[in-house]
């Protein structure tokens, strides 16, 4: 069920951006886009910062605080995290 709804709020907000590139969309509906890209860089933000805590399951990553950085520092996690950084 989560995996559907992260899946569904990465679409959405695709489809959010793209609809802010149309003036008269974005003079439109400017407000409620708006307040939907902080509703998902929200849900982005806890979701990653929920896979740092949790990555310690992973035998790989068992390490309290070194599995984390390693993790972290995966190919799909720094771009997971660059992404949150450039929508804040």
């Amino acid at each position: 069920m989560f995996d559907v709804f992260i899946m569904t709020v990465i679409a959405l907000s695709v489809v959010a951006v793209a609809l802010e590139t149309v003036a008269s969309i974005a003079n439109r509906w400017g407000p409620v886009l708006r307040v939907f890209e902080a509703f998902s860089v929200a849900v982005f933000t806890v979701e990653y910062g929920l896979r740092v805590w949790s990555v310690t399951a992973d035998p790989r990553f068992s390490q309290p605080i070194a599995g984390r950085i390693r993790w972290m520092l995966t190919p799909l996690a720094v771009v997971d995290f660059l992404a949150l950084g450039v929508s804040i």
